[in-house]
């Protein structure tokens, strides 16, 4: 298994890709990169969602997140909404998971296409260059996201019509 320090250049770069599409956040989008990306050069990468525990904070103050854990190391490509740095290895908070899933492009189609849906056409051109970046088909995207929210396929240019 590659180092912490080997896999950190991972981290950056998928935390770069999600922030231009998702400005602050966007823990689940990076999450579902670095796994991607991880498991394409060979390491076992799960995507894992839960919630991160700030110091001081109970199970009843959870923060919905995502992060990914290859083996016994933890990444967390967005850690710096909590005021750490994501390419550290230790963290002052707890994390807390709920669900694991396996690296996939299924995974990264979907959050993409959540955005896709929702976004304007300005931020439909960022996602389509993380597709490119990522090897990715923004093609497939749009057939996902027609699948995922049962509608019509809509035009990069395109809005939904309210009806």
């Amino acid at each position: 298994m590659e180092s912490f320090n080997g896999m950190c250049s991972y981290v950056e770069r998928s935390r770069l890709a999600a922030r231009t599409v998702i400005d602050e956040t966007s823990c689940e989008l990076a999450s579902s990169l670095l796994a991607l990306e991880l498991s394409r050069v060979g390491q076992p990468a799960e995507f894992v969602r839960g919630h991160y525990l700030q110091p001081g904070e109970t199970e009843t103050a959870r923060n919905g997140h995502a992060w990914v854990e290859v083996g016994e190391v933890r990444l967390d490509p967005t850690r710096d909404q909590f005021h750490e740095d994501p390419r550290s290895k230790t963290h002052r908070g707890r994390y807390v998971s709920t669900e694991r899933r396996a690296a996939s492009e299924d995974l990264v189609y979907a959050h993409l296409a959540l955005q896709w849906r929702v976004r304007l056409p300005a931020v439909q051109d960022r996602i389509c260059a993380v597709c490119e970046q990522y090897g990715l088909d923004a093609d497939q995207l749009e057939d996902r996201a027609a699948k995922i929210f049962l509608t019509a396929p809509v035009g990069r240019n395109e809005t939904p019509q309210d009806g």
